[in-house]
């Protein structure tokens, strides 16, 4: 793999386009957010005078906007990690090695994870992205960030209560060597649970 990095001089037309949309999404996040607030702070002063029926319309007048606003980011913010991801992530990874390959929409699979034997306790909520896939010489490899939590469940006075812990919140590491062996080699630390790392070397080989 090679050791140069360099990119390619169109990404910084992109990390320029990029900061506008990105001080675009800040203006209207804080417009969004500062009319809810006003809004809020409106019907509780002029509600307190007893005109209930103008507190209303004028909270709802700022609020309203306030909430379509906000609502509407939330397309826009994925957009911009998206293109973030794919055009200057992805073209930094290439400038490091051209066999390096983003995906931010695919992982680790759960069953996989499962299976690296990493962990004692197996995951009720699993979400990963950004799968990054290369070859270091006859060396196949991917990695992706993960976050595997498993939950309890306790009873209280007031009901049932559900908590979530982290199993994993990381990146996760899988290299298929050029090796024939048999076996599964396991490498972590001596803390297993919740730490930020995670190397699964595997070679599964059934033919003998």
């Amino acid at each position: 793999m090679s050791s140069n990095f360099t990119i390619n001089p169109a990404v910084e037309s992109v990390l320029a386009d990029l900061e506008i949309q990105r001080k675009e999404i800040v203006s209207s996040k804080l417009k969004g957010w500062g009319a809810i607030v006003l809004g809020i702070i409106a019907l509780i002063v002029v509600s307190s005078t007893g005109q209930m029926l103008i507190a209303l319309i004028l909270g709802a007048a700022a609020i309203i906007p306030g909430i379509v606003i906000v609502y509407r980011l939330g397309e826009k913010i994925g957009l911009y990690k998206n293109r973030f991801k794919n055009e200057v992530i992805g073209a930094a990874l290439s400038s490091v090695d051209p066999s390096l390959i983003i995906d931010p929409y695919k992982g680790i699979l759960e069953a996989e994870f499962r299976f690296s034997q990493l962990f004692s306790t197996n995951p009720d909520r699993y979400h990963t992205e950004d799968l990054v896939s290369g070859k270091a010489g006859k060396t196949s490899f991917y990695f992706a960030e993960v976050h595997a939590e498993y939950k309890t469940e306790t009873q209280t006075k007031s009901g049932r209560q559900v908590q979530w812990h982290d199993i994993l919140k990381g990146i996760v590491f899988s290299a298929d060597f050029n090796k024939n062996f048999n076996g599964v080699t396991v490498v972590r630390p001596k803390v297993s649970r919740c730490f930020n790392w995670c190397l699964v070397f595997k070679k599964c080989i059934l033919d003998r």
